[in-house]
């Protein structure tokens, strides 16, 4: 009987863990292309982005990428359609382009993006995405457009 107690609150502790784990997940990541894009800014942007999980398909993201001519703040709500870190995604969020020169206005806008995520260890996600943002200027023409950008990051989970 006593036996059957412990094998019991092990099952019971190891979904417990299981279940906080799926919810606690962070991740850091990265910007490959907007590093080395040269329309969406002179020399690239230098970028690192931060998600945390909310809930077992949703996460947080908090976002910062600067370079020679601006620097970008980004806060998104993410949601998954298959599971959390695997498979499509679409994100909605706020984006903050600060002008660093005279000649570039500083402005809000809002961003919609799609793509889908790869786990390619335990520890690494890689995911590709296209984004549309609306509000700043564009990097190229200048003009209130559009932006279409894509996305290609790796991400370090924990």
């Amino acid at each position: 009987m006593r036996i059957s107690h412990l094998i019991f609150a092990g099952l019971a502790a190891c979904t417990v863990t299981t279940a906080a784990h799926a919810e606690t997940i962070h991740s850091f990541g990265t910007d490959i292309i907007r590093q080395f894009d040269k329309n969406q800014d002179e020399d690239g942007l230098v970028n690192l982005f931060y998600q945390a999980s909310v809930g077992r398909r949703s996460a947080l993201i908090l976002g910062a990428a600067q370079g020679d001519e601006r620097r970008i703040y980004d806060i998104a709500w993410k949601r998954y359609n298959d599971k959390y870190l695997n498979g499509s995604f679409f994100q909605f969020g706020a984006t903050y382009w600060d002008g660093r020169e005279e000649s570039i206005e500083s402005k809000f806008g809002g961003e919609a993006r799609v793509g889908y995520e790869w786990p390619i260890a335990t520890w690494a996600t890689l995911s590709g995405s296209v984004s549309a943002t609306y509000g700043p200027e564009h990097p190229s023409t200048g003009d209130q457009d559009v932006i279409f950008l894509p996305h290609l990051s790796i991400m370090a989970n924990f």
